[in-house]
């Protein structure tokens, strides 16, 4: 009996070894590169399965579900405070942080820090502009206006993500993205009221609705202007007259993960100016990592629109923890949106 029960006990072993080890990165899509997955499942012999979302707010709404387990999460500096208030991420401490710019590296964007210790890694930085197809559209004094065209109606794109709307609808209507009075965002509210018969609400499909020539001209993340461009060179991005936000995001070891050990592995991997440079290379957006442009294509590292310079950046703001004006926020947004 000794000796079966000594079997069965080293076959659940070999069993338990032989199961592959996984890091559940939950991520927006095509926002890293297969080849830094690929060479860091060769290196250590983990496999990073990527679970995409769609936006901020749903994907901050699947980690609060019970039995929801990931490693790693990617959030935006707007979002990131709320989740360390709620207790949704851990202390992360990986030697290669030290490869961080120093403008990323200190809570000056939003958080990164907790009682002295670091709780995000700032992944990659950029803006949110117009894109628009040169070839039809004649942006010779660019302004978020250009959104409320009735010539170029239902050919209009908008983020169907709150924040990022509500940012440009308080731009148009003349306040800061950090407006937070009853006026400012009343205002913001009915500009969007009045744009809304105009355009269409969505996410990802952006890309394809540019290429495909559906759309005209919307919002876009820096990064993905200049990516689609490669397709189609009458794309054209720009940050409007009025500003706009710069936006971090940023990758979290959230406070329930199934392997943290294997993600803190991961975090140091992707934080190699080479490793780095692989996805900017792969999403066109900077990274954080301070070194990474020097590993770049001349044409990726000098791009502005990639890697926008002090002067392109003038009139840009980085959004500050919405706090419990959230609520105020989701309330117009419900508005906005259900009408």
């Amino acid at each position: 009996m000794r000796l079966v029960a000594l079997l069965t006990l080293l076959i659940g072993c070999n069993k338990a070894a032989e199961q592959p080890k996984v890091v559940r990165l939950f991520i927006w899509g095509e926002y890293i590169s297969k080849d830094v997955l690929a060479a860091f499942e060769k290196k250590t012999g983990i496999h990073v399965e990527e679970i995409p979302y769609d936006s901020d707010e749903q994907g901050v709404a699947k980690v609060k579900l019970p039995g929801t387990r990931y490693d790693l999460m990617v959030i935006s500096n707007e979002l990131l405070p709320a989740m360390v208030r709620e207790n949704l991420v851990q202390a992360v401490d990986v030697s290669n942080t030290k490869n961080l710019d120093a403008r990323f590296s200190t809570p000056a964007y939003s958080i990164a820090h907790k009682d002295g210790k670091r709780i995000a890694v700032p992944y990659m930085w950029g803006t949110v502009g117009l894109c628009y197809d040169s070839d039809k559209v004649k942006l010779d004094d660019p302004s978020w206006k250009a959104l409320w065209d009735e010539k170029y109606k239902d050919r209009i794109w908008m983020f169907d993500q709150m924040l990022q709307s509500l940012n440009v609808g308080l731009k148009v209507s003349g306040h800061s993205v950090n407006a937070r009075d009853d006026k400012a965002l009343e205002d913001a509210k009915q500009t969007l009221l009045k744009q809304k018969p105009l355009v269409k609400y969505g996410n990802d499909q952006f890309k394809s609705e540019m290429l495909q020539g559906n759309i005209l001209l919307g919002m876009a993340w820096n990064g993905d202007a200049v990516k689609i461009a490669q397709e189609k060179p009458s794309l054209k991005y720009v940050i409007p007259k009025e500003g706009s936000v710069i936006w971090v995001d940023n990758l979290v070891l959230l406070a329930n993960a199934p392997n943290p050990d294997g993600a803190k592995q991961f975090l140091d991997f992707v934080l190699a100016p080479d490793m780095a440079a692989k996805t900017s290379e792969f999403t066109f957006f900077a990274s954080c990592v301070a070194d990474a442009k020097k590993h770049l294509p001349k044409e990726i590292a000098e791009n502005k629109t990639v890697y926008p310079d002090d002067a392109s950046l003038k009139n840009c703001e980085f959004r500050e923890d919405p706090g419990k004006d959230i609520e105020k926020f989701r309330k117009i947004w419900d508005e906005v949106k259900g009408n």
